[in-house]
């Protein structure tokens, strides 16, 4: 009797199971549900409906005459893979609406497998053919494969340190980067980056690594109109072996001069620089530093999908890895 009863079970079972595959392949939704109990009427000679047969258009060279039937093409099945991220797995591309900024904007995978939220980014480049600037704040980033993600907020054109530095949307133009880092920015800010950043790494771990681009000390000591003081021989002795981008930190020799050790002191640090270039041509970069505000890592180290998504919610660019 628990035999039967077992067998019983089993057999209910697999019925069920065919259940739910017949409704996972389409139920009666297919067209094969729709035809009947033939895949075809049958044939039959006294006036009842005869056997379908497709007509075949053959080309006579001078005819134009039309095809009578188009036969339909049942659309290709997803995999599973497919309904739960809505992606055409294996062809890298996408089934949600394209933004019309697709191709303007791309996607590089960076560090995106850092599993620290300070080194985690992803690079976003414009292209060099981008024909006017766009405004990227408000836009989302967000994963396809856990549904994590954020708003890309707004940064500081101008970032003072050790100040308020006011932040405004992000509006980037052709050849720009910008770096999409999960965690907190260190200054406090997003910020763009300009001849004088490259002083924020002296004191702060920064990733990816910032230009040191600034200028250099001795040059804005013969060149810098704040100047108004002959520098003497040990002044320009002490200058010229100041790197760039980078506040003095050892012990000013009394023996330059107070003029020159004003000069260190105020000139040759951020806000001093900024003070002194903010108004040169090329003071600013076309590159971005923008901070996603995280405590802990955004994006899986592996089988991940990031997308990113315009004001409207449509597809911009997606790299998978």
């Amino acid at each position: 009797m628990g035999h039967a009863t077992e067998s019983l079970l089993i057999f209910i079972g697999f019925i069920i199971a065919l259940g739910f595959l017949w409704a996972f392949t389409g139920g009666p939704d297919r067209a094969i549900s729709q035809q009947g109990w033939f895949l075809n009427s049958p044939f039959v000679s006294d006036g009842a409906p005869v056997n379908d047969i497709p007509s075949v258009y053959i080309p006579d060279g001078g005819s134009s005459s039309e095809p009578r039937d188009t036969p339909q093409v049942e659309e290709e099945k997803k995999s599973f893979f497919d309904f739960i991220t809505n992606f055409n797995a294996g062809t890298g591309a996408s089934k949600e609406e394209a933004s019309p900024y697709q191709g303007q904007i791309t996607l590089s995978v960076s560090g995106a497998k850092q599993s620290d939220e300070k080194r985690e980014y992803i690079t976003l480049k414009t292209s060099r053919n981008l024909d006017k600037p766009l405004t990227i704040s408000g836009w989302r980033i967000e994963s396809s494969a856990t549904g994590a993600g954020t708003t890309i907020g707004q940064a500081a054109h101008l970032p003072f340190f050790g100040g308020v530095s006011t932040e405004l949307p992000i509006s980037i133009g052709k050849n720009t980067t910008v770096f999409l880092i999960t965690g907190r920015s260190p200054n406090g800010v997003s910020f763009r980056v300009n001849q004088c950043t490259g002083y924020f790494a002296q004191f702060q771990e920064i990733t990816p690594r910032l230009k040191s681009s600034c200028p250099k000390p001795v040059d804005e000591l013969f060149e810098n109109s704040s100047v108004d003081f002959v520098p003497s021989d040990a002044c320009i002795d002490f200058v010229e072996n100041i790197r760039q981008c980078t506040f003095t930190q050892t012990e000013v020799p009394g023996n330059i001069g107070s003029g020159c050790r004003s000069f260190i002191l105020e000139t040759l640090t951020y806000n001093g620089c900024i003070e002194s270039h903010k108004n040169d041509v090329g003071f600013y970069e076309d590159e971005w530093y923008v901070y996603l505000n995280r405590d802990q890592e955004l994006w899986k180290n592996s089988r991940e999908r990031i997308r990113l998504l315009d004001e409207n919610g449509k597809v911009v660019d997606a790299i998978t890895y």
